[in-house]
């Protein structure tokens, strides 16, 4: 038979059949079982005490009892058989002395177990007393506050009890006192898990009103500094234009840098973002009849600033790929050239048109694909 498919109980209702013999005083072959530790079966005790042969007290009295049966087994079966021994009575096993001994043994751990659980619920006490004086002082709200007060007043006049009554190391601490410990400690969680949420949210209240003083005071400055930048743009336009001219006169281009230096120092301190801007006020006017000066304008590397920028503010298609837009502002300083020079010569045709417009566009978008 294959045992391991059996659960305990269904083992023990097997082992209880097989001893269960009309003569009360035939071994109980039970006993001859081990388990793995070498103990006997743990569900010995049950087996026993539905054969009617009562409910050892203890491990103490279950391993000794088998010895007995053990010896009785083999008296039986054994050859030559010979004369079986009594069966130890449970109740004269309960009054030997090694079963007061392991009784006594059991009570001294429970008691250590007891003592230290004592302590353990005492150091929580405090712990969380601590822990909640040192929020005290951190909570505004008034109910959260009155709350944890009246629990650490609660609790530190409890500790003052237990240290005059020289529980100290909570040595002390059983049955109702521990039980009360407990309690006090269930209470200083929660009123300190309450606080803690209050100083949280307060924390969170006045992360929120600094971000939405920041968000205030950045928005206060947008608008003086944009009209700024509007005022600094119009008014220097026009010189921006007369010196692009001469640029083109002498077939060259130019870094932002060296065509403002010297204007305005507002010019110079333009953010990157809004020097396209400025180059689109300079073409504005002219910008349907005559080369787009800004086309004239570098970065440091020698290439064209957010030319796509200015080519959408002047009203004109924006290429779909960088080659594209790179053809068109070759081109228009190619027209700038033929405009500006000592012999003027025919303008090559415009490879950008007017926004919805078609033709030279397309094909210079057709071509940087």
């Amino acid at each position: 038979m294959d045992l391991d498919r059996y659960n305990s109980s269904e083992l023990r209702d097997l082992l209880i059949d097989v001893d269960r013999q009309p003569d009360q005083g035939e071994p109980v072959l039970s006993a001859l079982l081990r388990g793995e530790d070498g103990d006997p079966l743990p569900y010995l005790g049950s087996t026993t005490c539905s054969l009617g042969l009562g409910n050892p007290g203890s491990p103490l009295v279950v391993k000794r009892w088998c010895l007995r049966e053990v010896e009785r087994a083999f008296a039986k079966y054994g050859v030559p058989a010979r004369t079986i021994p009594e069966r130890l009575p449970m109740t004269a096993l309960e009054r030997g002395p090694g079963y007061h001994a392991f009784h006594d043994t059991a009570d001294r751990r429970r008691d250590q177990r007891e003592r230290e659980r004592g302590r353990r619920e005492l150091r929580k006490v405090q712990q969380l007393a601590d822990r909640g004086q040192q929020l005290l002082s951190r909570v505004e709200r008034s109910k959260p506050r009155q709350r944890l007060q009246r629990q650490l007043t609660h609790a530190q006049r409890w500790l003052r009890e237990v240290e005059d009554s020289g529980g100290r190391r909570g040595e002390g601490l059983r049955g109702d006192d521990l039980a009360q410990a407990r309690d006090i400690a269930r209470s200083l969680n929660a009123v300190i898990a309450s606080a803690e949420q209050s100083i949280a949210q307060r924390r969170s209240n006045q992360k929120r009103a600094e971000r939405e003083r920041r968000a205030q005071k950045e928005k206060s400055a947008v608008a003086p500094a944009n009209a700024s930048v509007a005022f600094t743009l119009a008014a220097h336009a026009e010189q921006l234009r007369q010196r692009l001219m001469q640029v083109a006169r002498d077939r060259s281009t130019v870094p932002w840098d060296a065509l403002t230096g010297g204007l305005s120092d507002n010019l110079d301190a333009l953010p990157y973002s809004a020097r396209w801007e400025a180059l689109a006020r300079v073409d504005a006017e002219s910008a349907t009849t005559e080369p787009l000066l800004s086309a004239l304008v570098t970065t440091p590397g020698g290439g064209p600033v957010p030319y796509d920028r200015v080519l959408r503010k002047l009203g004109f298609e924006v290429p779909r790929t960088d080659k594209a837009l790179r053809m068109i502002w070759v081109r228009e300083q190619e027209r700038i050239y033929a405009a500006y020079s000592d012999a003027p010569t025919p303008l090559p045709p415009r490879l950008v048109p007017r926004a919805g417009g078609q033709g030279a566009g397309a094909g210079a978008d057709q071509g940087g694909n």
